[in-house]
Parts: structure tokens; sequence; C-alpha cells
């Protein structure tokens, strides 16, 4: 957020469950914050405006709307020493939506980190609804103020454009559980109503970080099969970057390839499976774009073309 919203409104930003608000993992606006929306609404309109009047319009073939500080659309992660959304606007919306969806919550406050460690082990994956209550209905109500924040921000990009230009955002972070059971408060499960809003042409992902090391499976972070069907174009976001360094961040590691067979094996493998789920293949350099330079990546990507446009011809 920009300093004089941070300094003017700062019951609007993301608090922890001691009130702080300190750098914590992602933390900016509370996307329960209708003055925060308000100030990202007047910047998804002043930026495209911008752009439209720009010389170089002619050359922007889509825009991805974004969520500021957390561009994925992600919420706050509820493990030990990380933002969890106590923020007033958040409080007070949970509250009221609870009256209306869950009446017989009476605590109407978001679980404790250690009251949920607590439970069932720390609740790692499959959890007993009742038990936790508390937990899945304040992430379920997160869930929809995020899927409808980002449905906003696009219907304010729709407005200016029409259907001239493709819009797209990130979100569908559903399909992926190959980590510990918290990635469940990612707050993107209400992704039906993102589908069903007609205002998303596009839906970028990455693939799942921890699974695409040599040998490892590609794993969709979204339901490509559902976007499909609904005339949304899948966009897996191939953070191969990941493959030029061990990167042992929070436990995973992101697939350091060593050698050239490594190398090749991994992109073979994303760019397989893109063609046998009919997506576009979006890649990031694994260093500035000369790593795929060489003769055996060259005949991986006609082959790729090839394959991609009989698919094109065919309709297969």
């Amino acid at each position: 957020p920009p300093p004089d919203f941070r300094a003017a409104c700062v019951e609007e930003l993301v608090a922890d469950e001691k009130g702080e608000r300190k750098r914590h993992y992602r933390t900016a606006y509370s996307f329960a914050s209708r003055k925060a929306m308000d100030v990202m609404r007047r910047e998804v309109e002043a930026a495209i405006r911008y752009l439209e009047s720009s010389p170089y319009a002619n050359r922007i073939i889509a825009y991805r709307i974004s969520s500021g500080d957390t561009p994925e659309w992600l919420a706050w992660s509820p493990t030990q020493g990380r933002a969890y959304d106590f923020s007033k606007p958040a409080l007070e919306g949970y509250a009221a939506w609870c009256k209306t969806c869950y009446p017989e919550i009476t605590d109407l406050l978001p679980t404790l980190h250690d009251e949920r460690m607590a439970l069932d082990n720390g609740g790692d994956l499959l959890w007993d609804r009742q038990k936790h209550l508390r937990s899945t209905a304040f992430w379920e109500y997160y869930s929809d103020i995020v899927a409808d924040d980002c449905i906003e921000l696009n219907r304010v990009a729709r407005q200016i454009l029409g259907k001239t230009k493709p819009l797209g955002t990130y979100h569908g972070y559903t399909f992926f559980l190959g980590a510990p059971g918290t990635w469940q408060h990612r707050a993107l499960f209400a992704y039906k109503k993102v589908v069903d809003s007609g205002v998303v042409d596009f839906v970028v992902s990455p693939q799942g970080y921890s699974i695409r090391e040599p040998g490892a499976h590609f794993a969709d972070m979204k339901p490509f099969a559902t976007n499909r069907r609904h005339g949304i174009v899948n966009l897996n976001e191939n953070d191969a970057r990941t493959h030029h360094g061990p990167n042992l961040r929070e436990g995973h590691r992101y697939g350091q390839t060593v050698c050239e067979e490594h190398t090749v094996a991994c992109l073979r493998r994303d760019m397989a499976t893109e063609l046998c789920r009919r997506n576009p293949y979006y890649y990031y350099p694994i260093a500035a774009g000369t790593d795929v330079k060489f003769p055996r990546m060259a005949e991986e990507g006609r082959v790729f073309r090839t394959l991609g446009q009989h698919l094109l011809d065919t309709g297969a």
C-alpha cells in the first residue's frame, strides 16, 4: 500500500492476533477493507486509462489484474509468526457474515494459532468440521471476500476495455495440497464465483513448486478442465528459475537441475503436460533466457511447436 495510506488508514491493514502490523508474509491491505478496495479500484482505472492513451497501447495485448502487494490473491498464512487477518474490517465483516451463514457460532473471534495447533495434531489435512468450525468458517468467509474483490477489480477493467483486450488474474490455488495442511488457509476456495463471473478470460498459476524436481510430476494448481469448459484460458506460470539453484525455502527443494540432461527432462515434461492439457506454454527463463540456447532445447522447441500446431489444426 502507498505510504500515505499506511499512515492514514492503519486499521485497514492486515493485523496478526496480537494486533501487530509488522512485515509478515504478504502483509498488506486487508481484503475485507472497503477503503483499501476503493484505492485499488482507482489504481486499476488510472493505470489502464494511462496505458491505453499511450503511444504503445497497441502493443498491450492483455491485462492481468492483481491485488497490490499480494499479486497472486493469496491471503495470509496462519502459521506461527505470520499474519492471520485480525484487522478491524476483517473481524467486523466476519461477525456480520456469521450471523447469516453460521448463526450457531457464538464465539466470533477466529481461532488463535496455539488453539488451532492443539486440535487434531495441528489439523494437518483432514479436519473434523465441527471441531474446527471457527477456523473453517473464517476461511470460508475470507475466500468469499477475496473472490468478490478479484471480480470487482476485473469488472472495473472490463468497463474500460470492453472486449477489446483479454483480462486475466492469478487464482485457483485450490488443487495443490502436496504440502502441510495449513495450505488450506489460502482463501482461494470460492473459485466458482470467479469462474461464473464472466469477467476473466485467462487464469494464471504456477505449477506446484515442491514437486517440480527431476523425476517429479507437474502439478497444476487450478482446475484446468473446468476453466476450459467456461471459455477461460489456462496459463501455468512455469517458474523454471527454481532449476537454477537449490532454493531451500520453507523446507522445500525447488528442483535444481545440475546438468543438461536434468534441464531437458524437466522442460520436456512440462511442455508435454501443457500439450496434453491444451494449454499455452508460459515459461520463466532459468537464468536470463540464455539457458535454453543450446541444440537439444532448440529441438525440443521445434517438436513442441509442431505438436501444438497439429492440435490447433485438428482441434484435437
